[in-house]
């Protein structure tokens, strides 16, 4: 593979690639001027490779996703994608509200069905992004508006006021297809799944999410505000460790894992239809001398809710608040016992009336009355008394007259 020295880029036209060597410039000046220039090379796509070394950049490198019409694609061509060393490191100085890296399509694709198959988004990996010199409410990568997005990155050190370590942000349409696997170390914000066009798109569908999270004190983790994350596969692992609250909630309702809802005209947010597997260590730790309570496992604003979605979740955080948001959710949950009976509400609904599993699995337990019938999910029992296994979001309805029986709810799908 060619190489280049800092600053020189001969002959680039000819490459399928560019590689890139760290100039040494810490202003991010000359950094800069040689990823637009490589990128210029580049007019139907291509790769970006970086040597190892630290690259400094004081200007957002906004790759070029959609790169002019290519003959065998519609809506624009190949994109130009960024491929790293294992110790490749770009450094964000100054801010960046919109990604030190900003990876989106311009253009939506148009019609779906009945034409060729849309253009690929690309690939950025192999990178680690650092925020260490980067102010104000800067983002690590900013990236989405496309199907089949491929990112492999660290993301590290975002983590003053607002910052933002991984954001996947609608900005032009939807982001979908796509595979996001990020290491998320001391960032304020570890991940953001959003949209900023919430009126018209809001999803986030089919995607897969590996993150890995290591969070300092009053850290989030990862927050879905405003978008469908229907289908999605989400895998997240790691430390947490304490708030600065003594006592009651977690400072700023932290969590590893927040539902909530901020823009005013999406239609919802919510986990759908995928699944969920979440294995989080609390570490109360000595190098912060203040505070003693953990993040909450998961929080929800009572807007933001899973529906529908299995997996494990297995943590040591404090207890999840759900703020009465649906969680139909099957599969084992491990140290959260407010989130394994997290239902709404668990009192008889009345003859005749279903009872719908808001929350996990449930066994839901019948006793006396003068039941004449008890319905399954639509299906008669045959029994008129018993404990009764209900699956989330599954329905429960008792028949009778007279006085009413008496209707305990146990969890399901409560582990240690």
């Amino acid at each position: 593979m060619p190489e280049f020295p800092a600053g020189a880029l001969t002959n680039v036209g000819k490459l399928p690639f560019v590689l890139l060597q760290p100039s040494g410039d810490a202003t991010g000046a000359q950094d800069n001027a040689n990823f637009v220039a490589a990128q210029n090379t580049l007019p139907i796509g291509g790769v970006i490779a970086f040597a190892p070394g630290i690259f400094y950049t004081n200007t957002q490198w906004a790759v070029n996703v959609d790169t002019s019409q290519n003959a065998t694609q519609n809506h624009k061509g190949n994109p130009v994608c960024l491929q790293g060393s294992p110790s490749t490191i770009i450094c964000g100085v100054g801010a960046f509200t919109s990604g030190v890296i900003s990876y989106h399509r311009a253009t939506s694709y148009g019609a779906q069905y009945n034409a060729p198959a849309d253009p690929t988004a690309g690939f950025v990996r192999d990178l680690v992004i650092d925020g260490t010199y980067a102010t104000g409410a800067s983002v690590g990568l900013d990236v989405g508006d496309g199907r089949g997005i491929a990112v492999d990155v660290t993301c590290q050190n975002f983590d003053l006021s607002g910052q933002v370590g991984l954001q996947v942000i609608n900005r032009t349409f939807w982001t979908e297809k796509g595979w996001f696997r990020a290491q998320l170390y001391n960032n304020t914000i570890a991940a953001r799944l959003a949209t900023n066009i919430p009126a018209t798109d809001h999803s986030n569908e089919y995607n897969e999410y590996d993150f890995t999270l290591f969070a300092n004190q009053n850290q989030q983790g990862i927050v879905v505000d405003g978008t469908n994350q229907g289908g999605c596969n989400l895998k997240l692992k790691g430390n947490m460790c304490q708030t600065t609250a003594t006592s009651g909630a977690p400072t700023g309702n932290v969590a590893a894992l927040s539902l909530i809802k901020t823009q005013g005209t999406s239609p919802e947010s919510r986990w759908y239809g995928g699944s969920i597997n979440m294995k989080l260590e609390f570490n109360q730790t000595a190098q912060f001398p203040t505070g003693t309570v953990a993040p909450y496992g998961i929080y929800s604003d009572g807007t933001g809710y899973v529906r529908e979605t299995i997996g494990n979740i297995l943590h040591s955080l404090t207890n999840s608040n759900l703020n009465g948001a649906e969680f139909t959710f099957q599969g084992l949950i491990s140290g959260d016992p407010n989130l394994a009976q997290g239902w709404p509400s668990t009192a008889f609904p009345g003859y005749g009336n279903a009872w719908n599993n808001k929350g996990p699995a449930a066994n839901v337990c019948i006793t006396g009355g003068t039941v004449t019938s008890i319905v399954i999910n639509g299906v008669t029992t045959g029994l008129t008394s018993g404990a009764f296994y209900v699956a989330a979001n599954g329905t429960i309805t008792v028949n009778g007259s007279g006085g009413a029986p008496t209707f305990h709810v146990a969890p399901a799908s409560q582990g240690a």
